[in-house]
C-alpha cells in the first residue's frame, strides 16, 4: 500500500521516525489551516516541517546550546545560518549590529531579541535557504555530549560523494562536464546565488529588470521582487505579452526566470521561443527544473542555467536538503558560472554522502513514477468526481522521452471542496514533492494562504488560474494498481 503515517499522525515527520525528515504530516484540511493560522496548539504538536519554514529539532536544539552557553548577553537570540558567507549575505541585505557566532563549525547569528530586525533576517532566510543542515546540527550536538549518537542511515561508499552527484547530474542534463554543475546547501540558495550573481554582473549597467514567466514557486517570486526588480507575466496570453516586452525592453533585462514545469499547474511554456529571443540579445536565461526532474526535458539547449532542488526526486526520501545550479556550455553561463561559484554555499559533507546514495537509484525511481503518473492521468479522466487534471503528461518538442519519462506531479481539482477528498484519500499529505510514496498537498493553502483570506488576493490567484481547492499529488513508484485504489475507495463512497 501507498505510505501511510499512523493514526492521529498530525505534525508527525514525513518519512515518520526520520529526525532529517522534510515534511510533515497535515492528514486533515483542518491541520492545515490551524498550521496557517499559527495555532499554538497546532505548533506544539510539530515534531518536522519543510526546514526553511520550520526549525529543525536538531537546529532548534543546537542554537538554544549557543544561546545558553556561548552569548554573553543573555538579552540576545541566536538565529542558525548555514555559515559565515551567510552571515555577510546577511548583513549586506538586512542591515544592522549583529554578531556571527560559530562553534564546532555550527554558526549562528546573535541580535537583540527586542531587535526589529529579526522578521526580516527570518524572511531573507526562508528566501533564500542559507540555513543549517540538520546533519550539521546533529554532529555539533553529538561533540557537546547532548546526543550519545547520530542517526542510523546509509550513505554512498563513494570516495568523493560530491563528484558523484555533480557527474550524475551533469549527465542527465546532457552535457557531460560536472565542474558545470555547482551544489548549493538548498535548492533556494542556488537560485539566489545565480540572480544575485547577475544581478552583480548588470550593477554598472540599466539592465535591473529580472522578467518572470508564469506564477513561480513563492520564494522564487520574492527573490525576484525584493532583491531585484521583477516583471511578472501570467495568464492565457502571457508568452507572447512577454516576449514582445523582451523585444521592446531588451536594454533593460537582466535575466528571464521560468519553471519547466510550473508549479502547481505543470505548464510547459515555448523554452524554444524564450531562448531564440534571449539569446538574440544575450540575456541569461535561467529555469528551474525541481518539477520536472533532470530526466523529464531536453532544457539546457535552450537554457543558460538551470536550477534543480535535489531535495526532490534526486533524494526521493524527503530528508536531505540540497540544490544544484547547472550551466550549459553558452558564453553568458560560463560568465555566470565563476560568480556564482565564488558566493554559493555549499552543502554540508554528510549530506552530500546520503544524497549520493539515494541518487544511485534516481532514474529508475523517475522512470517508475512516470509510468504511474501516465495510467494515473489516463484513469482520472474517466471519472466523473474529477473537474480537471494539470500535467506534463502531454508530449512537447522538449520532452525527452515522453513515452517513458514524464515529470511525476499532477495537481487535480475535483467537484466538490478540496476538503472532502483531502480528508478521506489515505496518502501521506504534507508539504514537498518527488518522494518515492506517494504524497499529497493542499498545494495553494500551504504556499498562498494569505491570498486565500482576501477578495483582492483571490483575483490574483484567479488570474493566475490558481484554484484554491487544487490537490497537488507527487505520485510515487508503489504499484499503480494500489494507488488507483485508494482514489478508488474514495469516489466509491
Amino acid at each position: 500500500m501507498p505510505y501511510q503515517t499512523p493514526k492521529n499522525s498530525c505534525g508527525f515527520p514525513i518519512p515518520y521516525g526520520n529526525p532529517h525528515a522534510v515534511s510533515v504530516s497535515f492528514p486533515a484540511m483542518s491541520d492545515v489551516i490551524l498550521y496557517e493560522e499559527q495555532d499554538k496548539e497546532m505548533l506544539q504538536k510539530m515534531q518536522s516541517g519543510y526546514p526553511r519554514f520550520f526549525r529543525n529539532r536538531f537546529v532548534a536544539r543546537a542554537a538554544e546550546y549557543l544561546e545558553e552557553n556561548i552569548l554573553p548577553d543573555k538579552n540576545s537570540v541566536c538565529i542558525p545560518i548555514s555559515d559565515a558567507m551567510a552571515f555577510g549575505q546577511i548583513n549586506a541585505v538586512v542591515k544592522g549590529e549583529y554578531t556571527f557566532v560559530e562553534k564546532d563549525n555550527f554558526h549562528a547569528i546573535a541580535v537583540s531579541a527586542a531587535s526589529t530586525k529579526i522578521p526580516d533576517i527570518k524572511k531573507f532566510l526562508q528566501n533564500t535557504g542559507m540555513i543549517p543542515s540538520s546533519r550539521m546540527a546533529e554532529d555539533f550536538l553529538l561533540a557537546q555530549g547532548i546526543l550519545g549518537e547520530t542517526y542510523l542511515e546509509e550513505y554512498s561508499a563513494s570516495p568523493d560523494p560530491e563528484l558523484f552527484i555533480r557527474e550524475t547530474i551533469s549527465k542527465a542534463y546532457e552535457i557531460n562536464e560536472p565542474e558545470r554543475v555547482l551544489l548549493g546547501v538548498t535548492g533556494m540558495a542556488a537560485m539566489y546565488s545565480v540572480c544575485n550573481a547577475v544581478k552583480k554582473q548588470m550593477e554598472h549597467s540599466p539592465k535591473k529588470i529580472f522578467v518572470q514567466l508564469g506564477w513561480l514557486y513563492l520564494d522564487t517570486m520574492d527573490i525576484l521582487s525584493k532583491y531585484g526588480n521583477a516583471k511578472i507575466f501570467f495568464g492565457k496570453d502571457s508568452l507572447e505579452e512577454m516576449l514582445n516586452f523582451i523585444s521592446t525592453h531588451h536594454a533593460e533585462i537582466a535575466a528571464v526566470v521560468t519553471e519547466v514545469p510550473s508549479n502547481p499547474l505543470m505548464q510547459v511554456p515555448d523554452i524554444e521561443k524564450i531562448s531564440e529571443l534571449t539569446r538574440q540579445y544575450s540575456i541569461p536565461f535561467i529555469v528551474d527544473s525541481s518539477m520536472g526532474t533532470a530526466y523529464s526535458f531536453r532544457l539546457t539547449a535552450y537554457a543558460d542555467i538551470v536550477i534543480e532542488s535535489l531535495t526532490k526526486f534526486a533524494c526521493g526520501n524527503a530528508d536531505v536538503m540540497m540544490g544544484a545550479a547547472v550551466f550549459s556550455k553558452t558564453e553568458i553561463a560560463s560568465a555566470l558560472m565563476l560568480s556564482v561559484k565564488a558566493e554559493i554555499i555549499k552543502p554540508y559533507q554528510r549530506d552530500a554522502r546520503r544524497l549520493a546514495f539515494e541518487m544511485e537509484s534516481y532514474k529508475n525511481r523517475v522512470l517508475e513514477s512516470s509510468k504511474n503518473t501516465i495510467v494515473l492521468v489516463d484513469y482520472l479522466h474517466t471519472k466523473k468526481q474529477v473537474k480537471q487534471i494539470f500535467s506534463a503528461v502531454k508530449e512537447t518538442p522538449f520532452h525527452k522521452d515522453p513515452k517513458n519519462i514524464v515529470p511525476p506531479v499532477i495537481s487535480i481539482q475535483f467537484d466538490k471542496k478540496l476538503e472532502y477528498y483531502y480528508d478521506h484519500l489515505s496518502f501521506a499529505k504534507g508539504p514537498s514533492f518527488g518522494t518515492t510514496f506517494t504524497l499529497g498537498m493542499a498545494y495553494v493553502y500551504l504556499a498562498h494562504y494569505g491570498l486565500i483570506k482576501s477578495q483582492g488576493g483571490k483575483k490574483i490567484l484567479n488570474a493566475a488560474g490558481l484554484h484554491p481547492e487544487l490537490l497537488r499529488l507527487s505520485v510515487g513508484t508503489e504499484p499503480i494498481d494500489e494507488i488507483i485504489a485508494v482514489f478508488e475507495k474514495v469516489f466509491e463512497n
